[in-house]
């Protein structure tokens, strides 16, 4: 199994300069890529205000990283 934790550069600069709406928006954006890059076995969920964690079950370190790529890829 691997654990993927992420968390969305720069959130604080980002609700500052275009407000909580925006901010709301890109979160929504960031889940609906995370769960359209990962397999129906995974689990995803919000850690925090912009954390992200990713269960994979039956993955290894290079499976994971491959995961991880997509999703910075797609972001």
């Amino acid at each position: 199994m691997a654990v993927i934790f992420l968390d969305i550069d720069d959130f604080k600069a980002y609700n500052d300069t275009f407000g909580h709406v925006a901010c709301d928006v890109m979160v929504q954006k960031t889940a609906e890529i995370i769960k359209n890059s990962i397999r129906t076995v995974d689990i995803a969920g919000r850690f925090g205000g912009e954390e992200f964690v990713i269960i994979l079950p039956g993955t290894d370190e290079e499976g994971a990283i491959a995961v991880a790529e997509r999703i910075r890829r797609a972001i």
